[in-house]
């Protein structure tokens, strides 16, 4: 047995009186356990669209583009070399690295994306992002926390993304056409996880900003100690969430 227990299950237990099973038919409130569920799609789905604001600012800068200053964070872009590009945010103290490879996104580019936390922290390798040869706003991106630890939960998402601006708002819309992945807890061993949070969009997921504004999903629970599985549906409408079906 491991030492520790996630945050994530120990919330369910106290969901549960006798059970911790997800699937428990005596919790009196199972949206509980769908909020839990959904909670940590979403926080997957968010971290996800900030690197997406990343690349995207990057992007437009690259292309000289004129976008409304406050669809991005301040940053500074740096141009270190043909091939590298730092993005500084000094008021979250966060610190990204672009590779290129030498070129644009809408020439076809495959960029890798690094992070680095804080001033002593060495970069890490976070995503990979692949462009579309004449498009200029769309690409594909894949990202995995890992190695990064700066967050509660390991997140691995893949989706295929377009970006657009809103400018009444002067903020940055972006559009997962395609967007699947799994989220499940860090360990310091390569053992196999407790359980596996699996999640692959039905319809594609727009935010609004920084507002999750429309979207289907589809979430499954699989808990690796009891071999119990839950399924469940969450629609996003105006940015109302509700949960379509439970078992």
């Amino acid at each position: 047995m491991r030492k520790y227990i996630s945050i994530f299950v120990i919330a369910i237990v106290a969901l549960c009186a006798t059970s911790c099973k997800l699937e428990s038919g005596s919790n009196p409130n199972p949206n509980k356990a769908n909020d839990l569920l959904w909670h940590r799609v979403y926080s997957a789905l968010d971290g996800q669209s900030q690197l997406i604001k990343v690349i995207a600012h990057l992007n437009d800068t690259m292309r000289n583009m004129d976008y409304p200053i406050k669809a991005y964070d301040a940053c500074i872009i740096t141009k270190l070399d043909e091939t590298f590009y730092t993005l500084e945010y000094s008021s979250q103290n966060i610190t990204y690295k672009v590779n290129t490879i030498g070129k644009r996104l809408d020439e076809g580019g495959e960029w890798i994306l690094y992070v680095k936390y804080g001033s002593y922290m060495e970069f890490t390798k976070v995503g990979i992002i692949c462009g579309v040869a004449g498009e200029a706003t769309k690409f594909s991106i894949s990202t995995d926390n890992e190695g990064v630890y700066h967050s509660d939960w390991r997140n691995t998402v893949q989706s295929e993304v377009e970006y657009s601006y809103d400018k009444v708002e002067n903020c940055l819309n972006i559009t997962f056409s395609k967007v699947k992945g799994f989220s499940t807890d860090f360990y310091s061993d390569n053992s196999q996880t407790d359980y596996i949070i699996e999640f692959d969009a039905t319809e594609p997921m727009v935010f609004y900003g920084t507002e999750l504004y429309s979207g289907r999903v589809n979430v499954l629970y699989k808990d690796n100690i009891l071999h119990t599985t839950r399924t469940l549906t969450v629609v996003i409408a105006n940015k109302i969430v509700t949960f379509a079906t439970q078992n």
